[in-house]
């Protein structure tokens, strides 16, 4: 199926720390659930230009996958997939990724034939995409998966669940998630190996994101819950020689003084080796950080970059950040400049860490409250999606901002 942008804004705004301009394109409005329903999980974005994603909703009721095509000056969307909510999956929350196969892979937060959710995988066969199901989750063994996917050199499969595992009282729903890969084997089928199960103490508990490897193969990513103060933690796998992975907690979050609380999705490295990310709360304005962690012989010292004071300069980051060139951080806050959220910009000074507002979501056709991250092309352009709020008859958009 495929349908016409509802409507394209160009709208120039001033930076608030500079002369520089940066301009907004809202690509599509999601209307219904013919074009879908709230894009949480965010875009991917493909050398041709052509932009992918899936919205939680719309469709049958369980959600779709689409692709956006430029042409003529208009972007239309492509519901490649609709979700039936049977074995086949319901409610994808994440972002797609590329495999060296040219398939699109995801998941679904629930569904499946225990209802706990799905690995997807679609391929595209004469102009049609066609959906298979390489794992399904039992609730026992992983429950719920919210972060992105990410694949290794051998072309195995890394994701996290937010339930699922290990039972305490000090994580979501009283069950703590799993860190879990997926490995293709010759006959087809994959097989499913649990990494680390969370026990919602010093290790954490309750992942919202997805994972990164370093140049060494060790997996980085956030838990929500558990840790030292119950704020979250940053934690670190490393394979070990008999085929298992150690957990090692390298930040947990206070939500006192300048440090935040929270984190909810996944870190980045720089070349250095050092970890960015953000959380929803805390920090010395209450509504969030941006923070850095530096290797430092057994210890991670963390740099609080910026705290939002839920302002003119946003609050809320429940995205992570997207390292631009030269060291420039990208991001989203999910509430206020505008009362809707925006894209923002940070940079390194003599005077510290500056932060610059390159659009704020004014909550019409240009879509309101981003969740999801911000995907950077090699041109510099900026793509993300908005969630949408539904009072304004929009339940998100695809948008891009150029610098």
């Amino acid at each position: 199926m495929r349908f016409r942008a509802a409507s394209t804004l160009a709208v120039i705004l001033f930076l608030t720390v500079s002369a520089a301009a940066a301009s907004e394109k809202t690509l599509f409005t999601f209307l219904d659930n013919t074009t879908g329903v709230y894009p949480y999980g965010g875009v991917t974005v493909v050398s041709q230009g052509n932009v992918y994603g899936t919205t939680t909703l719309g469709g049958s009721g369980n959600g779709i996958v689409f692709e956006l095509k430029h042409s003529n000056g208009v972007w239309n969307e492509d519901v490649i997939y609709q979700f039936a909510g049977g074995n086949d999956g319901s409610g994808p929350t994440t972002a797609l990724v590329f495999g060296p196969n040219g398939h699109l892979y995801g998941t679904t937060y629930s569904g499946g034939k225990y209802g706990a959710g799905t690995v997807f995988d679609l391929k595209r066969s004469n102009g049609i995409w066609h959906e298979r199901i390489i794992h399904t989750f039992d609730g026992t063994h992983g429950l719920a998966p919210f972060g992105d996917l990410i694949f290794d050199s051998r072309g195995s499969l890394y994701g996290t669940t937010q339930l699922g595992g290990i039972k305490s009282q000090s994580c979501t729903d009283e069950y703590c998630g799993v860190v879990f890969e997926l490995s293709p084997s010759t006959d087809g089928n994959w097989k499913y190996t649990i990494l680390h199960r969370f026990t919602g103490g010093r290790d954490g508990g309750s992942p919202q994101a997805g994972l990164v490897f370093d140049a060494a193969g060790n997996l980085y990513g956030s838990a929500y819950a558990g840790g030292a103060s119950g704020g979250g933690v940053i934690f670190e796998l490393s394979p070990q020689s008999d085929g298992t992975w150690k957990e090692t907690t390298l930040h947990s979050f206070t939500g006192r003084g300048k440090d935040g609380a929270y984190p909810s999705f996944r870190p980045i490295l720089d070349d250095a080796g050092n970890i960015y990310g953000t959380t929803q709360v805390g920090g010395v304005g209450g509504s969030g950080i941006v923070f850095k962690l530096s290797p430092s012989k057994s210890k991670w010292p963390e740099t609080v970059l910026y705290s939002f004071t839920g302002g003119s300069d946003g609050g809320v980051p429940i995205a992570g950040v997207t390292l631009g060139p030269n060291g420039v951080l990208y991001g989203t806050v999910n509430q206020d400049v505008n009362g809707f959220g925006g894209v923002f910009e940070l940079k390194s000074s003599s005077h510290g860490w500056v932060e610059t507002v390159l659009y704020g979501f004014m909550g019409g056709a240009d879509g309101a409250n981003p969740i999801a991250g911000i995907w950077l092309d090699s041109a510099g352009n900026l793509f993300g999606a908005t969630y949408g709020d539904g009072e304004s008859q929009t339940f998100g958009s695809v948008f891009e901002v150029v610098p």
